[in-house]
């Protein structure tokens, strides 16, 4: 019975930590779809799996995860490899990324269902950063 409580607790870590992130809320045919389009990509097994788990939305959050990608992808397929990830692997329920204007990327938002707003010119606790 022990094993069972500590299992469960496991469990239940594994859940609380998994339903704060985008891989909550992607299906098996969510995945299957992505890794069957991603596969024209020269891309390493962990590298696909971090995009996964992370749901890069837009270039920028794809370069650290991607060893060397200035090297080894121009930009253009940089681009659809997020824009790939944008198709076929639904966003985070607790977020949803605005539109953002052209020419307007520094002070993008993202919108939380609770209506909270967090400008990117704002650190953690939503101060007002110094971007100059």
């Amino acid at each position: 019975m022990c094993h069972d409580a500590i299992l469960l607790n496991h469990l239940l870590k594994v859940y609380d930590y998994l339903v704060n992130t985008a891989a909550f809320v992607q299906t098996r045919e969510n995945i299957n779809e992505f890794l069957t389009s991603v596969k024209q990509h020269d891309l390493a097994k962990a590298e696909v799996l971090n995009i996964l788990n992370t749901r890069p939305a837009a270039d920028v959050e794809i370069f650290p995860i991607i060893e060397n990608s200035e090297e080894r992808f121009p930009d253009e397929e940089i681009t659809e490899i997020v824009e790939l990830v944008k198709k076929t692997l639904p966003p985070p329920l607790n977020m949803k990324q605005e539109e953002i204007p052209k020419g307007d990327k520094e002070t993008a938002t993202l919108k939380y269902e609770k209506g909270n707003e967090i400008s990117q010119d704002q650190n953690e606790g939503g101060e007002q950063m110094d971007t100059s």
